[in-house]
């Protein structure tokens, strides 16, 4: 046998020996290290074949708060990629997830993607709440990549209008 070939066999035959073993991931913990939250590789639970790290920047007027979160997750659920979100009241997030499926790959942050403040001419239903006033129902303008409703009441996404 060539030695691509025998490489190629052991690719196949570790690819199949690693079935059935947990995956080991970064885990977050909620107790914070001077302001950062701590952080352990874990094996995960069997149903779990992924790992993720998600970082979320939220922000209004000006200020902003970085969160990370890093977890077991599962191949089919997780989304990669950035995340762009405006809300109410000028509040916005954007995040970047990351999934992978190797020991200890979501030790890194992925980076916080860059806002595009352009308008894309697509809109999503908005409701904002003054206490005690009923919600004053409106529309939210889209912008740059931004291409999907998000309805809070349900925590569902759907297709935005145009």
């Amino acid at each position: 046998m060539t030695i691509p070939g025998t490489l190629f066999l052991f690719a196949i035959l570790f690819a199949i020996a690693r079935t059935g073993f947990p995956i080991k991931c970064e885990v977050s913990h909620k107790g914070t290290i001077r302001g950062k939250r701590s952080t352990s590789l874990e094996t995960c639970d069997p149903e779990f074949d992924a790992c993720e790290s998600l970082v979320i920047e939220a922000s209004r007027a000006g200020r902003s708060v970085t969160t990370v979160k890093k977890s077991c997750s599962k191949r089919a659920s997780c989304v990669p990629g950035p995340v762009f979100m405006h809300l109410s009241n000028g509040l916005k997030e954007t995040g970047n997830n990351l999934c992978c499926t190797t020991d200890g790959c979501n030790s890194v942050v992925p980076p916080v993607p860059v806002w595009n403040e352009t308008p894309n001419g697509l809109w999503c239903p908005s409701c904002s709440v003054n206490h005690p006033d009923p919600c004053q129902k409106d529309i939210m303008l889209c912008k740059g990549l931004e291409n999907k409703c998000f309805l809070r009441i349900t925590g569902t996404a759907f297709h935005q209008h145009g």
